[in-house]
């Protein structure tokens, strides 16, 4: 059986609820597949940028989604967890924001979002964008846990950034903002 996750956006954008989480199942190749949850939904918050993993102690599916606190355009507040048995993939259960801004670090002060994992050696790697203020100007960053909930942000944070993080002058004017879009471990290496 295999299993997507996406982000849906409402049109027009109804108050209070502008994305949400949903998925779809197919049992064959990957061409069938067939929504699940209700109208294609698995979560009634609103949140997006999904991503899933298989807790390899615990058999389950751990959801973790960029939580959205307000209309369009929409503000973050912070990196949610969600847990399901695998074979209930329409019950899941909210373990609460795990990851949140720190006002304190200006590559983070406003926002963490787009969360993407990595499980290696019994470490869970969660790779996350932060963004500053004005203006705006996103980092890709690390927090750990040995459990896949309680995350432990790294000391070497950020890790990259865009050209205008820390008032340096941008090389080019595409690279001023930088998010984790996803990574995949092939061999002990991350791709």
């Amino acid at each position: 059986r295999l299993l997507v996750t996406y982000t849906g956006t409402i049109v027009p954008q109804v108050e209070g609820v502008t994305e949400f989480v949903g998925a779809a199942v197919s049992t064959d190749d990957g061409v069938t597949w067939n929504k699940i949850g209700v109208d294609g939904k698995i979560l009634t918050t609103n949140s997006e940028d999904p991503y899933i993993v298989v807790n390899p102690v615990t058999n389950q599916l751990h959801l973790y989604v960029e939580k959205k606190v307000s209309s369009f355009p929409g503000f973050h507040a912070g990196i949610e967890l969600f847990i399901a048995d695998i074979s209930d993939l329409n019950t899941w259960t909210s373990q609460g924001v795990i990851l949140s801004e720190n006002p304190a670090n200006p590559w983070e002060a406003v926002d963490v979002s787009s969360p993407t994992i990595i499980i290696k050696e019994g470490v869970w790697n969660l790779y996350y964008e932060g963004r500053s203020g004005a203006p705006q100007s996103g980092t890709i960053n690390l927090a750990t846990s040995t459990d896949g909930i309680n995350f432990t942000k790294s000391a070497s944070n950020p890790l990259i950034y865009g050209s205008q993080y820390n008032n340096t002058t941008p090389s080019s004017t595409w690279f001023t903002h930088c998010v984790p879009d996803d990574i995949k471990m092939v061999d002990s290496t991350l791709y």
